[in-house]
Parts: C-alpha cells; sequence; structure tokens
C-alpha cells in the first residue's frame, strides 16, 4: 500500500488459529481500511526574508491560501517600516497582515530583530492585531 500498489493488486495471506490453517486472497483496496488509518494533511508555509510588495503577496496567497501553520518573519515593529523595507524584511504588523489574507488557521511568528531583545510580546502583538482586526498600515507596494 505504501510502495502504490493499485488497489486491484492480489496479496495472498495465510494464518492458522484454534481452527487450523487457512488462506485466502484479498485485494490491496479491500485491506486498505483495515491497516491504515487515513487523515488530513496538514499544510504548513513558511515565510522569510521577504519584502511587503504586491506581488510578493500575491505569490504567497497562491501559495499557502489556507494554510494549517504559518511560520512567518515579523522582524520590526510597523513603527519601523522604513528600515523592514530597507531590510527586505517584514514588520510585525505585515507579517499579520499577510496571514489574514492567506486565512492561515495558526500563525507563528519568529525572525525578531535583537532591537526588541526582551520585547518579542510586542512583536507577536502586533502581528496578532494585524491578523485579527485589519491590514498593515503600510499597503505593498
Amino acid at each position: 500500500m505504501l510502495a502504490g500498489a493499485a488497489d486491484d493488486t492480489p496479496i495472498d495471506l495465510a494464518w492458522r488459529d484454534a481452527h487450523g490453517e487457512h488462506a485466502e486472497r484479498r485485494s490491496v483496496g479491500a485491506l486498505r481500511p483495515l491497516v491504515l488509518d487515513t487523515v488530513p494533511g496538514r499544510r504548513i508555509g513558511y515565510v522569510t526574508d521577504l519584502r511587503f510588495t504586491p506581488a510578493n503577496v500575491e505569490r504567497l496567497a497562491a501559495l499557502l491560501r489556507g494554510c494549517d501553520l504559518l511560520h512567518i518573519e515579523a522582524v520590526f515593529r510597523d513603527e519601523d517600516r522604513d528600515q523592514a523595507a530597507r531590510k527586505n524584511h517584514l514588520t510585525a504588523a505585515q507579517a499579520g497582515d499577510i496571514a489574514r489574507r492567506l486565512s492561515a488557521r495558526r500563525v507563528l511568528p519568529f525572525h525578531f530583530s535583537p532591537r526588541y531583545r526582551g520585547a518579542e510580546g510586542v512583536l507577536r502583538d502586533e502581528v496578532e492585531a494585524a491578523r485579527t482586526r485589519g491590514s498593515a498600515r503600510s499597503n505593498p507596494g
């Protein structure tokens, strides 16, 4: 099954129990629900070293819309968006805006600038505020 055998591939089964020896031929398709527990997959996105532009946001939307978990950089506070643009990084508000546009189910911001050491919670709060209440103040472009 894991090798991709077709559902009509025969498998010879043999076993012994209190009633004697037995043999039976079954198909992969008939055995599949008995031996595999199939669950939906998870889509995970990872976004870093990105400039906030319309083209980049469109590409992300095409790739990651509806992802289950979005890891996204939130390097700078929104008040430092000029620095973020110069460095080709996202602000926390831009990261939250992207997460909202993608309809990401869960967002994990990371890659915080060392200038915010000890204040990473402020960046996380900016991500969440933009994700739940509206877009980033600086539109892509």
